[in-house]
């Protein structure tokens, strides 16, 4: 029969293991950007889509995917741009990255942005952004996913 003693001490590992998991879970967010026909029923506006990336943490783009069906030729593209997402913070578009298997490894700090495609109406494109925390040790910023 176990003691006690025995007992709570798997109850704290028990809580230690669900603490362990409850702060590893990450906040996945999808922001959607489309392109639709202008008020002179002739040309296209762009509709950029703004978001935030909150104080304490560091936002992965995890997935782009872009679709102009309507043109002469329908297109689909799964690589972000250089001038598609903006830092209201800085006032500059974001340059984006990637590794040698064509994944994005841009990171986002915390701040406001804006998410925009091009295309003729009716064309949209979806960002999908992961949290990270960041995580502050000695007055230094250790950033919890790997920046290039």
């Amino acid at each position: 029969m176990l003691k006690i003693k025995q007992i709570k001490t798997y109850f704290i590992i028990l809580f230690l293991i669900l603490g362990i998991t409850i702060v590893s879970y990450a906040e996945v967010i999808t922001v959607k950007s489309t392109v639709e026909i202008a008020s002179d029923g002739r040309s296209a506006d762009l509709k950029p889509t703004e978001f935030s990336v909150p104080d304490g943490k560091l936002a992965v783009i995890v997935k782009y995917f872009w679709e102009n069906a309507i043109g002469k030729e329908p297109k689909k593209n799964d690589k972000l741009g250089d001038s598609q997402i903006f830092s209201f913070s800085t006032s500059k578009y974001i340059p984006v990255s990637y590794d040698q298997n064509g994944n994005a490894i841009t990171t986002l700090p915390s701040g406001k942005y804006s998410f925009k495609v091009g295309g003729y109406p009716g064309a949209y494109g979806t960002l999908a952004l992961e949290f990270k925390d960041v995580i502050k040790k000695s007055g230094i910023n250790l950033k919890s996913s790997k920046i290039h």
